[in-house]
């Protein structure tokens, strides 16, 4: 007998009903069902943990409910439309995801999520609020909620302040609301210049994205976040993005097989709530089908020989590489036969549905089984658990700002010939631009106030003013390396002797610039903005000392120096 039959009875045996025949003991005995099997919906989640219930609540829920919990769903608007609400009854997802489409800013969401979650009022499962807020290029929410990028934690290459990073994002998020970051990236780029992870990868050693990555994750942990390891198995030896198309990467030796994976297997030993897979093909392996698809990867490879118990998700499955495999819904389905547990549809409310019915056409026609279909709900029900067991702080101070300067401080790297001279640049110094990115040209203009920019060709220049001449007016140059004529400008800067610093933000050039361009002075800030500029004009002004190291492993040549 239950512990909730046994409360009734009690009850009932201490009203004073001291008489009761045979048939009104079974009436009451259907009453106690009825009741416990209705009390069972009122519970919260966190009852029936605490009470050992997760299964007999998984088996009270609808083959629709079921499916639904397995979505992880976006919108289009900045506002719930009556449509939107219309939708969101008809699928019951168990999560949504933010776009930068759906807010102005931070403020924005806490109203979003309350709307969303009057919708499911009725529901005992709090649901998923999941947003991509990795940093730098990608960071949904902008201002001050706009964390460091991969890079520049790669280039400061302190544990430390990669987990407060973590901490100050997780904490920032949960203050609007939201309980799932899609980060970190745990990619390792074999190729810095051509990979289109660079961005957003902390280093192209993996010992060193395992390190830092882990140290990200236990901060977005201790804040009461699901952290998200993403892309396994690595996506970072192509130079294809899988947005476009199906990359296949191939792994030559099983020491790269190994160094792509390192990050995602201590991941898995950290206790990472998420595992996203992304759309390419990994060999040797699954040769046929990509990772987001196939069994191999995701029972044999992650469940059975890391040992990973969490949740696994796909990258939106709406992506091209996977819509010119086959069509969406047949592929939702072929993904979570092979393992996965939350399918993430970010756009189109239309292959939202399809997938919903597509799943239920399969569980009903036995191509998926109540059994696996019930131990992905067990997954995610108790990561909504944990959600709800997190107790914040009495007061959430959102110190990201400082966090963020900081990294800026200790990131700004700097490279110089051995036997050339600091720069020492005046504010008073009169200064040339050369390049194209106005808002590089304002914030020099702010701190030197005598700037000029040179933003056409070289050829353009007026004849009667020769090149030369034009160059001489000046103290100091600064030269963005993305300028077309910027080798023959460095190189006229060292046959007159005139200072000049190339600006490095397109950092992933790093090893072509010094290669190829090889100038005297080169400094990389690692996001291109007003705070890692200010960092940079106190370097070139002597006001303080570059503190960041390039976070690519490669021969830098003998002839460079930091300083």
């Amino acid at each position: 007998m239950s512990a909730m039959s046994n409360l009734i009875y009690s009850i009932l045996d201490n009203s004073g009903c001291s008489v009761i025949n045979f048939k009104t003991i079974l009436n009451m005995k259907k009453i106690i069902f009825i009741v416990s099997f209705s009390l069972l919906f009122f519970l919260s989640p966190r009852d029936i943990y605490a009470d050992d219930r997760v299964d007999e609540y998984i088996n009270r829920m609808t083959l629709r409910e079921k499916i639904g919990q397995i979505l992880l769903v976006g919108f289009l608007g900045q506002t719930l439309s009556s449509e939107d609400i219309a939708h969101f009854k008809k699928i019951n997802p168990g999560g949504v995801i933010f776009y930068s489409r759906n807010f102005e800013d931070a403020r924005d969401i806490p109203p979003l999520i309350s709307g969303i979650e009057s919708i499911f009022k009725n529901n005992n499962l709090p649901m998923f609020f999941a947003i991509d807020q990795e940093g730098g290029v990608v960071s949904r929410i902008k201002g001050e909620y706009r964390p460091p990028s991969e890079p520049t934690i790669g280039a400061v290459n302190s544990d430390g302040l990669a987990m407060e990073i973590g901490r100050s994002v997780g904490s920032a998020l949960r203050s609007s609301g939201i309980n799932v970051n899609l980060a970190p990236v745990l990619d390792v780029p074999s190729d810095i210049q051509f990979s289109p992870m660079t961005k957003r990868s902390y280093s192209n050693d993996s010992e060193t994205v395992e390190r830092l990555g882990i140290a990200y994750i236990r901060g977005l942990k201790e804040a009461g976040m699901l952290a998200t390891a993403k892309h396994f198995p690595g996506i970072g030896r192509t130079p294809k993005d899988s947005h476009l198309g199906l990359p296949r990467i191939t792994w030559k030796t099983q020491d790269e097989k190994n160094s792509d994976l390192l990050p995602f297997k201590s991941a898995v030993k950290s206790g990472v709530d998420i595992i996203m897979f992304g759309h390419f093909i990994a060999e040797p392996g699954d040769i046929k089908n990509p990772v987001s698809l196939s069994s191999y990867w995701m029972k044999d490879i992650l469940r059975k020989d890391m040992g990973f118990d969490g949740l696994i998700m796909v990258d939106n499955i709406e992506m091209k590489p996977i819509e010119i495999l086959m069509p969406i819904p047949e592929a939702a389905v072929q993904s979570f036969k092979a393992g996965v547990d939350i399918i993430m549809i970010s756009h189109q409310p239309d292959k939202q549905e399809a997938i919903l019915n597509a799943l239920m056409d399969a569980v009903n026609k036995g191509d998926i089984s109540i059994e696996r279909l019930n131990e992905s709900l067990r997954r995610i029900i108790e990561a909504k658990i944990r959600i709800m067991s997190y107790k914040p702080p009495e007061k959430i101070i959102n110190n990201l700002k400082d966090i963020s300067y900081m990294a800026a401080e200790n990131s700004v790297t700097a490279l110089k010939f051995r036997d050339a001279p600091p720069i020492n640049a005046s504010t008073k110094d009169r200064v040339l631009f050369t390049g194209y990115n106005k808002a590089q040209f304002n914030a020099i203009r702010n701190v030197f106030m005598h700037t000029e920019i040179l933003n056409t060709p070289l050829k353009k220049i007026k004849p009667e003013l020769s090149i030369k001449e034009f160059l001489g007016k000046f103290d100091v140059l600064f030269i963005d390396a993305d300028y077309p004529d910027a080798s023959e400008i460095i190189s006229l800067c060292n046959n007159l002797n005139v200072k000049y610093v190339v600006l490095l933000t397109s950092y992933w050039n790093i090893r072509k610039t010094l290669d190829i361009l090889q100038p005297k002075w080169i400094i990389i800030p690692f996001e291109d903005n007003i705070t890692h500029f200010s960092v940079v004009f106190d370097i070139l002004t002597g006001a303080r000392q570059a503190k960041g190291k390039l976070p690519y492993r490669f021969n830098i040549p003998s002839k460079y120096i930091y300083y």
